[in-house]
């Protein structure tokens, strides 16, 4: 049976995503939708908003029919791990079509380009580390756009291609699956959909745009607006009302804090992300700033975007260390995929992909147990943080779950 895949984080789902949910469904009403989703910490390194239950339950009830986890070593990476680990999982859960959104449409030339660097990353590599020499003050972003240019102005083929990705993140983020899909040689088709309503970055008066994006409608909420309000399902809506507080890095910082503080210079160097030295600055920051903000601010640099340091802190906060993250991204690790939910189609689905399952290092989970603490203790160290921070209560954010079922 053919599936669809999306790869997500829906922090919070929203009418924009319900909206592309609602388009596939439209062009192949019989076919299901499979997504792959952040789990309770997200691609910028953030906590989410609210729980990955939550978030799946809304999925589900607008257009999903499985949602899985996405491991935290790949959900909390810069965006060629993230698309990495996203399109590989899809790939062992049969998925041949993944669908995404994005800025520029048709999407035609983005496809070309990726599917060269795909068989080209040499080539690409060999010109980050030229600009590298040539100008040691340019970011690794900066670099990268670079060597793609000068790849199109001298390969006859890339030419004429027009791309787009300055102030694009989704057209971005969907030329690295392109790409990840081509590298890896995985039989998954791009089906690239134009996005509607406000971009990433934009900031847009609710009442001028059908959709908002997902980080206006996280300002909204944590401001204490309504800009928001019928732009995302009413009964998430509520469930994030009745938070005892969202999840933001804002009250997180305290552990981190205490981590920074505490740890030595040696430690902090051992965990994943922390290099370049970095780990002098962000200890010395650590002693000045009471908020994430502040830290944020003293610690930001050209080389040291906000999304890295932010995602260098969770691994800090949650000791991740770079020879264990290298343990847990290698293919021969298993990798586990926790169903969070299904409808009936879904259930369907499931049950033929198991009939026809083969030797893979995806696992699919339906019950979280103690051989997955033993094989994955971070991902549930992570949860139960996350639960005791954002929900302040004792529930166990796995062990008594259950997959969602949707009639």
């Amino acid at each position: 049976m053919r599936a669809l895949g999306v790869i997500a984080e829906w922090n919070p789902f929203h009418d924009g995503h319900r909206y592309l949910l609602e388009t596939v469904k439209q062009l192949s009403p019989d076919t299901p939708i499979v997504a792959v989703m952040s789990g309770n910490f997200v691609q910028r390194g953030d906590p989410a908003l609210i729980s990955k239950w939550e978030r799946a339950k809304s999925a589900l009830n607008y257009g999903a029919d499985l949602v899985f986890e996405l491991p935290l070593w790949y959900a909390t990476q810069p965006a060629d791990y993230f698309a990495r680990g996203g399109v590989n999982a899809l790939a062992s859960l049969g998925v041949d079509g993944l669908f995404f959104g994005v800025e520029s449409f048709p999407f035609n030339d983005y496809v070309t380009m990726a599917n060269w660097e795909g068989k080209h990353p040499e080539i690409i590599q060999r010109k980050m580390r030229q600009f590298l020499l040539n100008n040691p003050n340019l970011s690794a972003t900066e670099r990268y756009f670079k060597a793609l240019k000068q790849a199109q102005n001298e390969v006859p083929c890339l030419a004429s291609l027009n791309l787009d990705f300055q102030m694009k993140s989704n057209n971005l983020l969907g030329y690295i699956y392109c790409r990840e899909i081509a590298t890896w040689n995985l039989p998954i088709e791009p089906l690239p959909i134009a996005r509607l309503g406000a971009q990433h970055r934009e900031t847009a008066n609710s009442n001028e745009v059908e959709f908002l994006s997902g980080s206006q409608i996280r300002t909204s909420i944590l401001g204490g607006k309504q800009d928001h309000v019928g732009k995302m399902p009413l009964e998430l809506i509520q469930a994030v009302d009745d938070l005892p507080c969202a999840g933001t890095w804002q009250i997180f910082y305290p552990l981190l804090r205490y981590r920074l503080l505490t740890a030595s210079l040696e430690e902090l160097s051992l965990i994943y992300q922390v290099d370049e030295g970095i780990e002098h600055l962000l200890k010395q920051a650590a002693k000045k700033a009471s908020t994430m903000e502040e830290w944020l601010d003293i610690c930001r640099s050209r080389n040291w975007s906000e999304g890295r340091l932010k995602r260098t802190a969770l691994m800090i906060l949650l000791n991740i260390k770079n020879n264990r993250i290298k343990e847990l991204m290698d293919y021969q690790h298993p990798q586990p995929l926790l169903l969070l939910g299904m409808t009936a189609k879904g259930q369907k689905y499931l049950r033929q992909l198991k009939k026809a399952e083969t030797e893979d290092s995806w696992q699919i989970i339906s019950r979280v147990n103690q051989e997955c603490e033993r094989k994955w203790p971070e991902w549930l160290i992570a949860d139960r943080i996350y639960r005791h921070i954002v929900y302040q209560d004792e529930h166990d954010e796995n062990f008594s779950h259950q997959p969602i079922i949707i009639k």
